[in-house]
């Protein structure tokens, strides 16, 4: 869940390029960039990796880099989609007057700088034709909407396996962290019922 600390600055945000009415864009979670079979296994290798464990895992990162590489497939069905997902901008190319066009967008503060960078499939490499935001706005979150791609992008911090071309960005809210909140429990007590007819259904069958 990400992180939210709002404050009152002046954002240079320029909203890029207008979107078309006609385009129906979806809103992604990060989980959503998992393939679906492969999503509990994410959250379980995350709970492992506690901050204790921080120092050593920063030790074993180029091996770790290698093998999460080999593991991180993406969902193919996204490519080419319109879509609008949360996250965290790291920079990969700034102005002189501190503007940011080109950066990789994150799930979590901090992510390729302070901590190994998550795995590609939880990185997307974002361009746009015009400045984005000042450098002095990165520790906020934003929502970020474009077409996605599924690319492989190489860089000097992390390695992504998506890419987008932003359309529009947008500063993330408290009020859109309460809805996704909200939206979560939802989903989750769905699956908490799904689980539990299952469990009921086969052992009727028994």
């Amino acid at each position: 869940m990400l992180k939210k600390r709002l404050k009152r600055l002046s954002i240079n945000l320029l909203l890029l390029l207008p979107l078309t009415a006609t385009a129906e864009i979806k809103t992604l979670d990060w989980m959503d960039l998992i393939p679906e079979e492969l999503r509990q296994a994410y959250i379980e290798q995350q709970d492992v990796a506690t901050i204790d464990k921080l120092s050593s895992t920063l030790l074993e990162k180029e091996q770790k880099q290698t093998e999460v590489k080999l593991s991180a497939p993406v969902v193919m069905g996204l490519n080419q989609k319109d879509i609008r997902i949360p996250g965290y901008i790291v920079p990969l190319d700034m102005s002189k007057e501190g503007t940011v066009k080109e950066f990789l967008l994150v799930p979590f503060l901090g992510a390729c700088i302070h901590v190994p960078p998550p795995p590609p499939n939880q990185i997307i490499h974002v361009t746009s034709k015009k400045a984005v935001i000042q450098a002095d706005a990165l520790y906020e979150p934003y929502w970020i909407t474009g077409k996605l791609s599924i690319s492989q992008v190489s860089t000097d911090i992390a390695e992504a396996s998506y890419a987008l071309t932003a359309s529009q960005i947008t500063l993330y809210t408290e009020e859109d962290a309460e809805q996704a909140e909200k939206a979560n429990a939802t989903s989750a007590k769905n699956q908490e019922s799904q689980n539990t007819g299952d469990s009921k259904g086969q052992n009727k069958s028994k």
